[in-house]
């Protein structure tokens, strides 16, 4: 199962659309930040979609956390702010312990990070509109099979 993972789009739908029908994804996971991006574009798309809720989508609908079951992973989206990222990652590695998730897909920094912490896959795909980490945005595939995951980080060109 080819997933698409993009975060804090802020607003830019052309790259947001340019980039889902370039990969044609069978999923998309959302992790906030003009969530309402996604949505307006929804009814263009061929992928179910999964979306949280960021730090500047105050009165927009959703929820800030979503935990899936995929393939017996256990996946936990969410944009990250209310877990304090830009500071540290502890209080989202205890909500990842708590809940027994083998991956977290987090959105805020806009920044692209990859790193596991006892156990824990943690990835942030970092941003299609506005990176922190160089000029160009990023995202990520998430290819799940049942016995095997692949991960790889795409840099818009």
């Amino acid at each position: 199962m080819k997933i698409l993972i993009v975060s804090d789009s802020h607003g830019d739908k052309e790259t947001l659309l340019s980039v889902i029908e370039k990969e044609n994804p069978e999923k998309v996971f959302f992790l906030g930040d003009y969530i309402s991006d996604i949505y307006e574009i929804e009814s263009l798309l061929n992928a179910d979609i999964c979306a949280v809720k960021g730090n500047t989508d105050v009165g927009v609908n959703g929820v800030e956390d979503i935990i899936l079951n995929i393939y017996n992973q256990r996946i936990l989206l969410t944009h990250g702010h209310k877990y304090n990222v830009n500071q540290t990652m502890y209080k989202l590695y205890l909500k990842a312990r708590e809940n027994f998730v083998d991956y977290v897909f987090f959105g805020h920094t806009h920044r692209y990070e990859d790193f596991i912490e006892n156990g824990i896959r943690f990835i942030n795909p970092g941003s299609i509109a506005k990176p922190r980490d160089g000029d160009k945005g990023t995202y990520i595939i998430f290819d799940m099979q049942v016995d095997e995951v692949r991960i790889i980080k795409k840099v818009l060109t």
